[in-house]
């Protein structure tokens, strides 16, 4: 017998997270925000959930890491697990204790990278090791739910304390992540289950 979590865990269940690096950054870079700003992370490894990272300009996929930091993140492309805090100061020197992290999956997309319709480069995929693992009857259902948010600062990765986006004109049916989702040898498509391999959009907006 399976449990649903034992199949798909929470993202954020602590039993299944390793941190393999963290990082504290002093960040003061963005003019249209002015000030300075103190940060910390945590980058995390999950047992179910696997991670790809590629070189940001050639788009090629690279070894996976073995440390997971702020540097990182800024020059390679790809899905990392972070638990993040910032705060804008005045000076760097200020003490933190009882840091309140904000959970993220943390896609890292840089613009000098270039992306095409034709290639589906995986990002972050649910890994189940037991083919026999089954749970999903007649009744069932999937959602796919949560929080996004998204920068349009080129290079920057986090969105500090204080940072909003440009005033562009964002049309939200080009708001989307493409996904895959295959459960036995159906792929979901986005309206129906097929045997042909498919994808669909996750759309940000219900207006996508």
């Amino acid at each position: 017998m399976y449990s649903f979590d034992s199949i798909i865990p929470s993202i954020w269940d602590d039993d299944y997270l390793t941190m393999y690096g963290d990082s504290v950054q002093e960040i003061n870079e963005d003019s249209d925000v002015g000030g300075k700003h103190k940060c910390f992370f945590k980058y995390y490894k999950h047992k179910n959930y696997k991670s790809y990272y590629y070189d940001k300009s050639t788009m090629n996929r690279v070894a996976d890491p073995t440390k997971v930091d702020y540097n990182y993140t800024q020059n390679y492309v790809g899905a990392t697990i972070c638990r993040h805090f910032s705060e804008k100061v005045t000076s760097y020197d200020n003490d933190y204790n009882n840091i309140n992290y904000t959970d993220y999956v943390l896609l890292h997309c840089h613009q000098e990278a270039e992306y095409t319709t034709s290639t589906l480069r995986p990002f972050f995929e649910l890994e189940v090791n037991d083919s026999a693992a089954s749970f999903l009857g007649g009744n069932s259902y999937i959602i796919i739910k949560g929080d996004f948010r998204f920068l349009d600062r080129a290079g920057e990765m986090y969105i500090l304390q204080g940072y909003g986006n440009k005033k562009d004109d964002f049309s939200s049916s080009k708001l989307y992540i493409k996904c895959k989702l295959k459960y036995g040898n159906k792929y979901w498509n986005g309206s129906e289950w097929t045997a042909t391999d498919s994808t669909f959009n996750l759309y940000f907006s219900d207006n996508g």
